[in-house]
C-alpha cells in the first residue's frame, strides 16, 4: 500500500487497476441510445464504458519551461519517476516516465481530439446520433465559450508528448450559466433528434443537471488504451479536486451509473459516497445513475 497519498486522497495499492465508468456525459448519450433501441425492443439493456487507472504517487507543479505559459501551475503537472513511492515497477505496457497535465487550447486539434474522446467514452453514440460529422459538430462547439463541451473546461493528459486522456468538469456557477447554442449552431437539424430524445429522457436529465451551490462536476473522463494502468486517471482525477478548491468549492461530484458496482465500490474506497440516485426511465429500468460526492 502507497503510504504518500496527497491530501484528501487516497492511494491505491501498488498494482491495482480498476475499471470506472465516470463519464456523465457518457451516460447520457449513452441513454439516448437505449431510447432509441427500446422503440426496437423493450428488452434493450445499457452498455456501459469503462476506463481504467492506477496511481501514480505524487503530483506536483512542472516547472518546465517547455511546458509553456502554464508551468508552475497545477494545470500543467509533470508526474516523474523519482517522485513515486516505488520508481521500479513495470506498469501497463511500460514503466511510467511522466505524466504531463495541460489545459486545452482553442484549436481545431484539441476540438477533435475532445470530441473522439466523448465518443469513446459513450460508446461510439455521438457518432450514431449526429452521423458522420459528429466529430465536426462537437470540435466546433468546444472551441466556443461559456458551455458545458467548452475548451474551458477541458484538461488533456500527456505522456512522453502524446495526449492519452481527458477530463471535463465545471462548477455549478459555471454550468448554471452554460447555453445550448453553441452546440444547436454547430449541429444544425440534427438537433431535432436529440431534442425528442432528450424529452424523452427528462428524468435522468434533469436529475443529472441539477448542481447545488458549491459542488464541481466531473462531467466525463476518458483514458486511451495505451495510458490505463500508468496513473493517467488519478492525475487528472487529482487535477481536478484541485481545480474544484481553487474555485472554492466545498465537494466534487460525478454520477455513475446504478448497475456498475465495481466503479461505485472503487469510488467509495476514494472518499465518494452515494447521495441519490435518479428515477429509471420507463421500459429502460437500466438507464439510471448515482450521484457520487465527496467532501473538499
Amino acid at each position: 500500500m502507497f503510504t504518500n497519498a496527497p491530501p484528501g486522497g487516497r492511494s491505491l495499492t501498488g498494482g491495482e487497476e480498476d475499471c470506472v465508468a465516470v463519464s456523465a456525459v457518457a451516460h447520457r448519450w449513452r441513454v439516448l441510445s437505449l431510447l432509441v433501441a427500446a422503440r426496437r425492443s423493450l428488452a434493450c439493456r445499457a452498455r456501459l464504458h469503462v476506463i481504467c487507472y492506477g496511481w501514480v504517487g505524487v503530483v506536483g507543479p512542472s516547472k518546465e519551461g517547455r511546458h509553456g505559459g502554464a508551468a508552475d501551475r497545477l494545470r500543467a503537472v509533470a508526474v516523474g519517476l523519482a517522485e513515486r513511492v516505488d520508481p521500479s515497477p513495470q506498469v501497463g505496457n511500460g514503466s511510467v516516465s511522466e505524466v504531463t497535465l495541460r489545459s486545452a487550447r482553442v484549436e481545431r486539434a484539441d476540438g477533435e481530439r475532445f470530441a473522439q474522446y466523448l465518443d469513446q467514452a459513450a460508446d461510439n453514440t455521438f457518432r450514431a446520433l449526429l452521423g458522420p460529422q459528429s466529430t465536426r459538430i462537437v470540435a466546433e462547439a468546444f472551441l466556443a465559450p461559456g458551455h458545458d463541451l467548452s475548451y474551458e473546461y477541458v484538461t488533456f493528459a500527456e505522456t512522453a508528448g502524446e495526449v492519452v486522456g481527458m477530463l471535463s468538469g465545471y462548477s455549478a456557477d459555471e454550468h448554471a450559466t452554460s447555453s445550448d447554442e453553441p452546440l444547436v449552431a454547430a449541429a444544425g437539424f440534427r438537433t431535432y433528434r436529440m431534442a425528442v430524445l432528450h424529452r424523452l429522457g427528462a428524468r435522468i436529465f434533469d436529475f443529472m443537471d441539477r448542481l447545488p451551490d458549491g459542488d464541481w462536476y466531473v462531467q466525463a473522463v476518458a483514458v486511451d488504451e495505451s495510458g490505463r494502468g500508468k496513473g493517467v486517471g488519478s492525475a487528472l482525477l487529482q487535477n481536478a479536486e484541485h481545480t474544484a478548491r481553487t474555485a472554492g468549492c466545498e465537494r466534487i461530484t460525478l454520477d455513475v451509473a446504478v448497475n456498475n458496482d465495481g466503479a461505485r465500490r472503487l469510488y467509495e474506497r476514494l472518499g465518494y459516497e452515494v447521495e441519490s440516485s435518479s428515477k429509471p426511465i420507463p421500459l429502460v429500468p437500466s438507464a439510471a445513475v448515482h450521484r457520487m460526492v465527496k467532501p473538499l
